[in-house]
């Protein structure tokens, strides 16, 4: 009789062994309340570092508008959007529209957004923005002849900028001579009426021919002989 027990007890002891081999495998079906770490769907609130996710930086392989970032290149469309935008009415503007600051725009040295005191595009785009919450302030800096700040002088930029455009001797020979017949005082540049205030004998005046001149080949022709004080609609009357 012992034997016959021995010999059950050693059958279900086989059986039993038998029974744990084949569930093992099977252990990975419970939930265990962790993700599987092998998973590609789950969404783990971080950006995928390959790409995709929007990270708020801008794709540096370009495309983007950096016209406000200061380790950019300025850009016409950038500052004759700033400048129109954020310079406006009588005192504030700066050009008689947009095209015409495009077309001064591309005669101007491009710097960078650093230069705060220089004759450049650069300087007149970080005023042009900074005028958004202090225009009467930074308009005229943002304008086409610097405000005295983009430049020491305005009629630097005004000589360098007439010249460009206007057919020599009309009214000028050259830069040195325009900036012979260019008035330098407070006088003659007022802010009173704005930039492109068309009174008579002030810089504000030859400042709206030229920008007038800007228009067209044939615009030039008829607005170059106004930029002095002497003769012409910016001359006494």
């Amino acid at each position: 009789m012992a034997s016959k027990i021995f010999a059950l007890s050693a059958a279900l002891a086989v059986a039993l062994v038998a029974c744990s081999d084949d569930d093992s495998p099977g252990t990975t079906a419970t939930d265990t309340g962790v993700a599987d770490s092998g998973g590609g769907d789950k969404d783990t609130g971080v950006a995928d570092s390959g790409g995709g996710g929007d990270t708020g930086v801008a794709d540096s392989g370009g495309g983007g508008d950096t016209g406000g970032d200061g380790g950019a290149e300025p850009t016409c469309t950038a500052y004759c959007d700033a400048v129109t935008t954020n310079c406006t009415g009588t005192k504030n503007s700066q050009y008689i529209d947009k095209a015409r600051c495009v077309s001064m725009c591309a005669k101007m040295t491009v710097g960078t957004l650093a230069d705060k005191d220089t004759d450049t595009l650069g300087c007149r785009l970080s005023h042009a923005i900074a005028a958004k919450d202090g225009p009467d302030l930074n308009c005229p800096q943002a304008g086409a002849t610097g405000g005295a700040a983009c430049g020491a002088k305005r009629c630097d930029a005004y000589c360098k900028l007439a010249m460009a455009q206007c057919p020599t001797g009309a009214p000028f020979t050259s830069e040195a001579d325009c900036k012979a017949k260019c008035p330098e005082s407070s006088f003659n540049a007022t802010a009173a009426g704005g930039e492109i205030d068309q009174a008579r004998t002030t810089l504000n005046c030859m400042q709206y021919h030229m920008q007038a001149a800007y228009q067209s080949s044939a615009a030039a022709t008829t607005h170059c002989p106004h930029l002095t004080i002497t003769s012409g609609p910016c001359g006494p009357a």
